[in-house]
C-alpha cells in the first residue's frame, strides 16, 4: 500500500519534470525550421505565449485501475505548472509541480 503510493507519486513527479535536449546539428535545425514554417511562421507563433491542457486517464497499479485528472499550464519552455489529482483507496491525493525559470 505505502509502496504503491510512493510509486504513483514518483511516477507523477517524473512526468511533471520537463526534459530539455540540446542538439546542434543541421538536420535537427532543419526539422524545427520546417515545423515553424508549417505552423504559420515565427510571427504567427510569437503571438501564442502559453498553453493550457487538461488531462484525464487511468493507470493500472498492481492490477487496480486508478483514475486521475489534471491540468498542465506552460508559458515558454521555462515556465510550467502541473496539477494532478487521483483517489487511492478512498483517499483523495493531489500534487502540484511548478517550474519558474530556474526555480522549482
Amino acid at each position: 500500500m505505502r509502496m504503491s503510493r510512493r510509486f504513483l507519486v514518483l511516477c507523477g513527479l517524473a512526468l511533471s519534470i520537463p526534459s530539455f535536449v540540446v542538439a546542434d546539428d543541421a538536420a535537427s535545425r532543419a526539422i524545427v525550421e520546417k515545423a515553424i514554417e508549417v505552423h504559420g511562421g515565427e510571427k504567427l507563433l510569437a503571438k501564442f505565449k502559453g498553453a493550457t491542457s487538461k488531462i484525464k486517464g487511468t493507470i493500472q497499479i498492481n492490477g487496480a485501475p486508478i483514475s486521475f485528472t489534471g491540468e498542465v499550464n506552460s508559458q515558454g519552455v521555462d515556465q510550467q505548472k502541473v496539477f494532478v489529482s487521483f483517489v487511492l483507496d478512498g483517499q483523495s491525493i493531489s500534487f502540484v509541480s511548478v517550474l519558474n525559470r530556474n526555480q522549482g
